[in-house]
């Protein structure tokens, strides 16, 4: 799409919504941004304000007129419900109502991987990034993690990588954008007060797999049944990961070691990425044991086994691989040592 003097409201100041706003701001577009709370109460309308947003067009602890502000699109921030009459009233008119991840990732020339799902994601998210920028090319790390992927991710061209952490809100309204690597976790019962249903949730998180083609990659994990089931929605390869289940073509634990599967198809023009063939064990190739790292549990196992698929895709090498697993801090608040 082309912003240039379109009429976009922007729905929700927080940080999402500044970050869309100023995106759009740039771009030419007449903004429009509302949100539930005074203006005192959201510092980042200065800024908006000095690249020219009108300050008629903050409709600020007000139900927005969507009949007179005529906008071509909505960009909603994560955290607003799309069940709110004004939203319900512009999707009735066809106006098109996106997220802030599909302004972000629309167009975007970068490979895109997608992380989601009840439990992990934060962690498995800034693994993922770590094992992408030891690859040696420009990466971004963001989404759900804390920081908007708007503002972020224009820079980057067709080498880059763009590591996204998604929720359901960010997910449930996503049009277009594809996820070139979309790793789902878990499924268990979350946000249930917005979705609905535990059908609704899954539904949202299952969007990561909307527009993937065969050319791209879903990393499903086989212990979770909700999870495994979904594997039909997508067109793209998938690889399972299992801490249970030894998987001939997938990424599993035996023991306390990381294996790879003697079947492991390998992506991204890859030739087994350092893994040679007289290197492997009866089932696979050890990448790493438990002992060695530094993150703790059966579930951040799984979280380590999905990352290694995801580096693997990217073309990383066993030994670069390797070097950042065993170097990877725990992130802020989840399992940290503390004494």
């Amino acid at each position: 799409m082309n912003y240039k003097d379109k009429r976009v409201l922007v729905v929700g100041g927080g940080l999402s919504g500044i970050a869309a706003a100023k995106k759009l701001l740039l771009l030419g577009a007449e903004v429009f941004l509302t949100d539930r709370q005074e203006k005192d109460k959201l510092p980042g309308i200065k800024e908006l304000e000095e690249l020219g947003l009108d300050p008629g067009h903050l409709l600020l602890a007000q139900e927005p007129p969507i009949a007179e502000i005529r906008p071509d699109l909505l960009v909603l921030s994560p955290g607003v419900p799309p069940r709110q009459p004004f939203i319900q009233q512009a999707a009735a008119q066809g106006i098109p109502i996106w997220s802030e991840v599909e302004l972000a990732l629309r167009g975007s020339l970068a490979q895109i991987v997608g992380i989601t799902g009840s439990n992990g994601k934060t962690t498995t998210a800034s693994l993922c990034g770590e094992l992408a920028k030891a690859s040696g090319r420009d990466t971004v790390v963001a989404g759900n993690i804390g920081l908007a992927l708007c503002g972020q991710v224009e820079h980057l061209d067709e080498q880059g990588i763009i590591v996204a952490e998604l929720s359901s809100f960010q997910l449930e309204l996503i049009d277009k954008v594809r996820i070139n690597i979309a790793v789902i976790l878990n499924l268990t019962p979350d946000h249930l007060d917005r979705h609905g249903t535990m059908e609704n949730y899954i539904a949202a998180k299952a969007r990561i797999l909307e527009n993937q083609t065969p050319e791209d990659l879903a990393i499903l994990n086989w212990d979770d049944l909700k999870v495994r089931e979904l594997a039909p929605l997508t067109k793209a390869r998938v690889v399972f990961f299992s801490s249970g289940q030894p998987l001939d073509d997938g990424i599993f634990v035996e023991g306390e070691d990381i294996i790879i599967g003697r079947d492991y198809k390998f992506g991204g023009g890859g030739q087994g990425f350092g893994l040679a063939e007289d290197q492997a064990g009866t089932k696979g190739w050890k990448i790493v044991s438990s002992g060695e790292l530094l993150l703790r549990g059966r579930h951040n196992l799984e979280n380590v086994m999905a990352a290694v698929a995801v580096a693997l895709e990217l073309g990383l090498k066993k030994g670069q691989i390797v070097r950042v697993l065993r170097s990877f801090q725990p992130v802020k608040h989840r399992q940290e040592i503390v004494g």
